[in-house]
């Protein structure tokens, strides 16, 4: 009988293939619960998995499943299309998003979904399911996942009604399991534009041997040449004509507790990238008013000043984390010429402690 829902389900999904589907519902039961409305439910469980090496720490009750799932490498006239997909959606041409994902033969659909969640009225441009099976290991059907993705692009979710310049990315939703859930809820704080979650965990394709997490070519933050990139440029391009100046990037990641041990329970970081096309988090230190080179402290710099994403919001400084991390520069500040302070080391940040910046403009 399972089976049989199992095959239901995937007949409705293969019948979207043409027309906008309108979905009314719980925005959380869709991602990480349980949501009878929609096609599918409880996303993050469908997510295709691969695991080739020792190098990632999955959720204990995920066991991954080389067979679930898998993650297309796109070609560059693919990346192209789904490009022109991009760009239709951000639009709200939705009925010629889809025209053109049936057309290009991508298996996604667009969907009009009405959160009952927070009485808003979002845009989701997902994948369909395929019929994979993962038992996880165990003989209990009551935790088999049913469909996963052949493409493991990714969800893309979309807020036209919000005014804040925020984009919220995860990159990783396998090995940093609980990062959906955070995200799904600062999407809701935050009143976010934007929230992507990557289709596949960094493992499933990749540059054999799998020696290291850069080697990943389903990972969007360590392969540039990603539709989950193509989109973020799209939506950053819309952000920055809009308001005129580089979007507030928030990618939610988390850590092995084995490999960090006595380190604090959040953490801020830049990133070890460059500014290049990758979904990177880049964090600038603005030297607020007041404060003078070379003598500086803490106290002097601020993460994010007071009401400068969007109205109304309190600023925030080093001391609001108990540990930072820096290991990036970028070249280009919110579109303008204005100079930045980036931090080039790492430590855990106390009153008044010195710090050695690096400048960048």
């Amino acid at each position: 009988m399972h089976r049989i829902v199992c095959l239901a389900v995937l007949l409705l999904s293969f019948s979207g293939l043409g027309s906008v589907i309108t979905e009314v519902g719980s925005l959380r039961g869709f991602i990480y619960g349980s949501e009878p409305t929609c096609v599918y439910d409880n996303w993050v469980s469908h997510v295709s998995e691969g695991k080739v090496s020792g190098l990632n720490v999955y959720a204990p009750w995920e066991v991954q499943n080389n067979d679930f799932g898998d993650y297309h490498i796109p070609t560059e006239e693919e990346l192209r299309c789904w490009g022109m997909v991009v760009d239709d959606f951000l639009a709200l041409e939705l009925v010629c998003a889809q025209q053109k994902i049936r057309q290009f033969g991508f298996s996604y659909q667009v969907v009009d979904f009405q959160d009952l969640d927070s009485s808003r009225n979002l845009f989701i441009l997902r994948e369909i399911l395929n019929g994979d099976i993962d038992n996880n290991g165990t003989t209990d059907s009551t935790d088999d996942e049913i469909g996963s993705f052949d493409y493991g692009w990714g969800l893309y979710l979309y807020n036209p009604d919000s005014n804040r310049p925020i984009v919220i990315t995860v990159p990783h939703p396998c090995d940093d399991y609980p990062a959906p859930v955070f995200a799904m809820e600062a999407f809701y704080k935050l009143d976010a534009r934007f929230l992507m979650i990557a289709g596949a965990g960094r493992e499933v394709a990749f540059n054999p041997p799998y020696h290291s997490n850069n080697q990943s070519i389903s990972d969007p933050s360590r392969y540039a040449e990603h539709p989950f990139n193509e989109f973020y440029q799209r939506a950053g391009h819309q952000i920055r004509g809009i308001t005129g100046k580089t979007e507030f990037s928030l990618q939610i990641h988390t850590y092995d507790w084995h490999k960090y041990q006595n380190k604090p329970n959040v953490m801020l970081s830049a990133g070890s990238g460059g500014s290049d096309k990758c979904s990177s988090l880049l964090v600038l230190l603005h030297l607020t008013e007041g404060g003078t080179l070379p003598q500086y402290s803490t106290r002097r710099f601020s993460i994010l000043p007071q009401n400068f994403v969007y109205q109304q919001h309190p600023g925030f400084s080093l001391l609001s984390f108990p540990q930072a991390g820096f290991g990036a520069t970028v070249s280009e500040f919110l579109g303008n010429s204005a100079s930045a302070w980036i931090l080039g080391n790492y430590a855990t940040w106390q009153p008044q402690t010195s710090l050695n910046p690096t400048r960048v403009s």
